[in-house]
């Protein structure tokens, strides 16, 4: 009786394995790009599940794969060639996994240079290169993965549902973290509203306080400074209580989305934003060591990636100036504020967009 050949059994299941870390690859990047959209519903909900799931099958998948591969590579293939570097590949798509896939902002750039690294892996299997050619192809597909995914949800920044100078904004309630009531619109002031990352966020910290020094200015400016964050009540109450602002907790992101707020890669990686980093981490610091901050949390909810944004908003609802930030400290400055301030009070009124709150739909009027 000849001897069973276990070789076909192990391509099956080396198979079956890569189709099943595809799929999860695959749902776990619709899931995370999803997940990043401001949604209403039970949308969110059915898309955690999908996730969930997805990274379930992503593990067992994984070893069904490299189990049988690695015996295949040890009995008939030459170990210290391209299996050697289709396994290293392997292990660099488990660590991209581990450091990036439970980061909100950085779970979509996870999926995508996993993928990318993938798909190296099978041509190295369709190929078979030599060892120094098989590590430029997994070099370069991890390359290609990262750029794309850069270039695509950092550098080039979808421009739709940003609001513009004109734009008349309905009546807004919202309630502050101190459990008041703030109205945007004011009935007699300006609105300075501001969109700033995660409670306890260093650059935040540096640029509000830098605020809260000349808030008397502000005030006789005939101006109320209104800030949202993406974190929860709770932990804004440990950050940002002392702050002479409405603060206000946005932790689903539901006002970045009607406002039309993004996050970015360039956030962090962009120079101009890399000094204030360091002197906002030097700021918060002094402050942890004397006792007058607290520790920022290591995963804040909405991520580190958020880009911040200003809105002049006049007592009849129309907006007078925005900027949508391109790093995390392109922000206006006090002398900037009141400079649009006085200019503001110049301009006559135009054609104006009127904005329903949350509806993301505008009517235009003269």
């Amino acid at each position: 009786m000849p001897a069973l050949d276990h070789h076909p059994f192990a391509v099956y299941l080396h198979i079956v394995g890569a189709f099943g870390l595809f799929a999860a690859l695959i749902l776990e990047w619709l899931a995370t790009t999803q997940l990043q959209r401001p949604t209403p519903g039970s949308a969110p909900a059915t898309w955690q599940f999908v996730l969930t799931h997805a990274r379930r099958i992503g593990a067992p998948s994984m070893a069904l794969l490299v189990v049988p591969g690695l015996a295949m590579a040890l009995t008939r293939w030459h170990f210290l060639s391209w299996p050697a570097v289709a396994l290293l590949g392997m292990a660099v798509m488990v660590l991209v996994g581990l450091l990036l896939s439970r980061r909100p902002m950085l779970a979509v750039a996870s999926a995508e240079v996993r993928l990318a690294i993938a798909l190296g892996i099978v041509a190295l299997m369709v190929f078979k290169p030599d060892l120094v050619s098989s590590l430029i192809v997994l070099v370069a597909a991890t390359s290609v993965g990262g750029g794309v995914s850069l270039f695509v949800h950092g550098g080039s920044r979808e421009r739709r549902g940003k609001l513009e100078v004109g734009t008349v904004l309905e009546s807004h309630d919202w309630e502050t973290i101190s459990g008041e009531h703030v109205r945007v619109p004011h009935e007699t002031d300006f609105v300075h509203l501001q969109f700033r990352r995660f409670a306890g966020c260093p650059v935040c910290n540096l640029h509000l306080h830098s605020f809260a020094r000349r808030h008397s200015e502000i005030v006789d400016a005939g101006v109320r400074e209104v800030v949202v964050f993406h974190s929860s009540r709770e932990a804004l109450l440990e950050h940002a209580a002392d702050l002479p602002f409405s603060i206000i907790a946005d932790p689903r992101k539901e006002l970045y989305g009607e406002f039309g707020v993004e996050s970015s890669l360039w956030a962090l990686l962009d120079p101009r934003a890399w000094l204030p980093i360091i002197r906002g981490v030097a700021h918060s610091a002094l402050r942890i060591l004397t006792r007058r901050g607290r520790v920022p949390s290591l995963t804040p909810a909405g991520g580190r990636l958020g880009l911040p944004a200003d809105f002049l908003i006049a007592n009849d609802g129309r907006v007078l100036a925005v900027k949508y930030g391109s790093h995390a400290y392109d922000q206006w400055s006090v002398d900037e504020l009141l400079a649009l301030t006085q200019q503001a009070t110049q301009i006559p009124p135009v054609a104006t967009t009127y904005l329903q709150p949350g509806a993301g739909t505008r009517t235009t009027a003269i």
